[in-house]
């Protein structure tokens, strides 16, 4: 539970800050200068996936590694960033004559510098993982967030438009870089074994085309409404998907990052791995489901909130794009154990179905405009979850129906509070920040109130744990013995005899068992 607290805590405090940068530069920036920087986003995100290839899992999944396995990981990663770069510069032109944007061919050649410097550090960060270092990446990445924030800040006030946020996504990465490079003291060498590039890159393989998928199947609807409907639309649902973002990105980064290295450590128990595999899938939707409900039920006040006055069209986006949270929570439970599993190749196989029927579905929406093209969005995310859940009953005999009977009962809670705190929204006469509290917080009380009245098991282990919790911290009474009693002798006087022995002590002593301490 420590492990998972410090990547809650390195996750909140990373949304945390970009809820910050949200509220501070949606009111310097406009829709236009979001939607170009949002625009270039898939290009960064796919070659941030290719330089790692998946082989950071590979090398948090091998038991016993060597100086070796990391430096023949880490000169993989280098040329595969510096192939991408060149290949992103040669490229830019073409990608700014299809959006007809020609602020973005220089745009790309400067924001894919990030993926060197990303590159230089992967090592370093998988390190951290392995060794289950959280609370050493909490620091790093917080700070990285605070100063690439102050960075971006200063450019927007000085009117760089979408430049500052290029500018704060290139700040982060060299202090990440730095700071990493810094605690660990850790330089993975220039050895390469083509070996062990091979005994790695056959599982992270997989992991890197499987992510690759998924980036484009995340990105098709910006892709699509950029291309469609111009900057400005596709810079309200960047801001949006963003809002969005904050919370699914912190839910499922917890999950996966936390429970891989654990159930790679109980995958040989089987009854141990089944208990703990099905208590994660509830405990994490039980969890999430209820920030889902707030998004949803909340929308309207979060965005004028965060965002302010002139992205109010974002607000329905943020009310949509929220209800994929639902199958984003349940594929990134499912990947997790897949992986512990070793089957690379069955994530590799979803994303890629997954991949390629929603890249068509959604094109094919975006004929009906930007809502058919969002609703298809959410309706896409829950079928994805139903065939990573089959998959999974297949893989660790965690039967079908017992996933969807353990999600049923939650998702019906998240329902139900979304539909009575959004009926309640429009009865609330109060500036946005009040009313948002005020919604948030019924809504967090319907929803504990409805789970404990349920019964829904993972309520009480998140109780009891809470309640462990407290009473360490909470210092102890000492015990003081009770008085003697006072008994006449046979001439009236009382003498100090001791009281009777309590009832326990008693049947220990006449039934030969004792009590364990």
């Amino acid at each position: 539970m420590r492990h998972y607290f410090w990547v809650f805590a390195e996750r909140f405090g990373a949304q945390f800050l970009k809820i910050v940068a949200i509220f501070i530069l949606a009111r310097i920036l406009t829709p236009h200068d979001v939607g170009l920087y949002a625009m270039v986003g898939i290009v960064v995100s796919i070659a941030n996936m290719l330089i790692d290839s998946g082989l950071s899992g590979s090398l948090i999944r091998k038991r016993t590694l060597t100086n070796a396995d990391y430096s023949t990981v880490f000169i993989f990663n280098l040329v595969v960033a510096l192939l991408f770069y060149g290949l992103a510069f040669l490229l830019a032109p073409v990608v700014a004559d299809f959006y007809k944007q020609p602020e973005l061919d220089w745009l790309i050649k400067v924001l894919s510098v990030t993926v060197i410097i990303r590159s230089l550090g992967l090592i370093q960060i998988t390190k951290l993982t392995k060794e289950l270092r959280f609370k050493s990446q909490s620091f790093i990445f917080i700070l990285a967030g605070v100063f690439s924030l102050a960075v971006a800040y200063g450019m927007a006030i000085q009117g760089y438009g979408y430049w500052a946020l290029v500018g704060q996504q290139i700040a982060e990465t060299v202090f990440t870089l730095l700071a990493c490079w810094l605690h660990t003291r850790y330089f993975p060498g220039l050895r390469l074994s083509m070996t062990l590039l091979r005994e790695h890159f056959g599982f992270g393989f997989r992991l890197m085309l499987a992510g690759v998928a998924e980036v484009i199947y995340q990105n098709i609807v910006v892709v699509a409404a950029g291309k469609t409907a111009g900057a400005g639309v596709a810079g309200h649902y960047a801001q949006a998907a963003r809002v969005s973002e904050v919370f699914t990105a912190l839910a499922t980064t917890i999950v996966e990052k936390t429970s891989f290295p654990i159930l790679v450590r109980r995958a040989e128990f089987k009854p141990l791995y089944l208990h703990y595999a099905a208590g994660l899938l509830r405990s994490a939707c039980l969890i999430s489901f209820l920030g889902i409900a707030i998004l949803v039920a909340c929308a309207s006040q979060i965005t004028h909130v965060v965002l302010g006055e002139q992205w109010s069209d974002s607000a329905w986006m943020l009310q949509i794009i929220a209800l994929s949270g639902y199958g984003v929570m349940v594929e990134a439970v499912s990947r997790s154990l897949l992986k512990s599993q070793g089957r690379s190749d069955l994530i590799l196989t979803i994303s890629i179905a997954k991949g390629a029927v929603s890249i068509a579905v959604l094109l094919l929406l975006s004929l009906w405009g930007i809502r058919a093209l969002l609703w298809g969005f959410v309706v896409l995310s829950g079928a994805s979850a139903l065939l990573n859940c089959y998959v999974v009953s297949r893989v660790i005999d965690y039967r079908l129906w017992q996933q969807v009977k353990d999600l049923l009962q939650i998702l019906g809670v998240s329902l139900v509070v979304i539909g009575a705190v959004s009926a309640l929204a429009p009865w609330v006469k109060a500036p946005p920040v009040a009313a948002l509290l005020l919604l948030t917080g019924c809504a967090m009380v319907l929803y504990c109130g409805l789970a404990f009245f349920l019964q829904i098991r993972e309520c009480q282990v998140i109780r009891g744990y809470l309640l462990s919790q407290i009473q360490q911290r909470v210092p102890r009474k000492p015990v003081v013995p009770a008085p003697a009693t006072q008994q006449p002798d046979a001439h009236g006087r009382g003498d100090d005899v001791p009281s009777a022995p309590p009832a326990s002590a008693a049947l220990q002593a006449t039934s030969g068992y004792t009590t364990p301490s």
